[in-house]
């Protein structure tokens, strides 16, 4: 599986980042500028600002996919967070799922090999070649 999510990453697909952050010390923003520099689309997802570095967020997987058609969910919030998100995830059978590190813990990882996800645990995307 997370073989077929890296070579999925060199394609570009739109991308739903799960905590993003307009604080620039915050792996959100860290991440989020990286991939737009490298060329991603990202929709930032982020209950507590309406906006991430001048790009409108979301407050959850659902209204982000109201008005994007998003193939891939990055996580970087801590592991009870991802969880949840998950959770939303799979119920709109959203199953491409790359956790950054940090972001994990057991309950996430055996979450998404029993609801069949598609996905990388612990492994930075940033350092994806593309």
């Amino acid at each position: 599986m997370a073989r077929h999510l890296r070579a999925f990453v060199k394609e570009k697909p739109l991308i739903a980042l799960v905590g993003a952050s307009n604080n620039s010390r915050k792996y959100g923003s860290i991440i989020l500028k990286d991939l737009l520099s490298k060329g991603f689309t990202v929709i930032p997802v982020n209950k507590h600002n309406p906006s991430i570095h001048g790009l409108k967020a979301y407050q959850n997987l659902t209204d982000a996919l109201a008005e994007h058609n998003y193939q891939l969910i990055v996580y970087v919030i801590p592991p009870d967070q991802t969880l949840k998100s998950l959770v939303e995830a799979n119920t709109l059978n959203l199953k491409n799922i790359w956790v950054q590190p940090g972001a994990s813990n057991n309950e996430v990882t055996t979450f998404l090999r029993e609801q069949a996800f598609n996905y990388v645990v612990n492994d930075c995307i940033m350092l994806v070649p593309v």
